[in-house]
């Protein structure tokens, strides 16, 4: 049976209507916008730091969908990270059995939330999960991307462009349902 997003609750949201709103929109990254306009939001010297939420969803350009059979019921994940130096926050969203989408950060300081979905390499199918993270050390954010089948590790080369490093980094796994990671460095 397919697993869908939409629920009949929505815990945390403040409202009847902002829960029909979420149900309507197919689970979009709604959440990731919040954080997006938030880290983006300035307050005056001396004023508190007070987060509002808005729904951009839609106008800010993130259009996507995650749906998918019971392997998929754990994902839905979404990354933010910079990765063209401009400290504004990219969008990785995983589609799970649909294509995954990279949106690129094109909004102004103290302006609207404006995301273009752009071709990255990673357009993915099967993938629930995905963690940023410099694996190399270069200083380029590297992206660990989880799925039903093989996991992907993509080196980032800077202006967000990125390349398949499985093989050069010597890493493999089963063709298997992912749904975790985890990670640490030693010397």
């Amino acid at each position: 049976m397919p697993c869908s997003r939409r629920r009949k609750a929505v815990p945390g949201l403040a409202s009847d209507a902002t829960a029909q709103r979420y149900r309507r929109a197919g689970a979009r990254a709604t959440l990731v916008l919040a954080t997006i306009a938030t880290s983006l939001a300035s307050a005056g010297p001396g004023d508190p730091a007070l987060a509002r939420f808005i729904e951009e969803t839609d106008s800010a350009g993130l259009q996507s969908r995650f749906d998918g059979d019971f392997e998929f019921q754990v994902g839905g994940g979404v990354a933010s990270f910079d990765c063209d130096g401009d400290a504004l926050p990219e969008v990785y969203v995983t589609g799970g059995v649909g294509k995954a989408k990279f949106y690129r950060n094109r909004s102004s300081r103290g302006g609207p939330i404006k995301l273009l979905e752009e071709r990255s390499g990673l357009e993915l199918t099967g993938a629930n999960g995905a963690y940023p993270i410099d694996i190399d050390g270069d200083g380029h954010v590297d992206l660990v991307v989880l799925r039903v089948g093989e996991v992907q590790l993509f080196r980032g080369l800077g202006g967000c462009r990125f390349e398949r490093a499985n093989d050069s980094w010597k890493f493999r796994s089963d063709n298997q349902w992912h749904s975790a990671f985890s990670a640490t460095w030693e010397r």
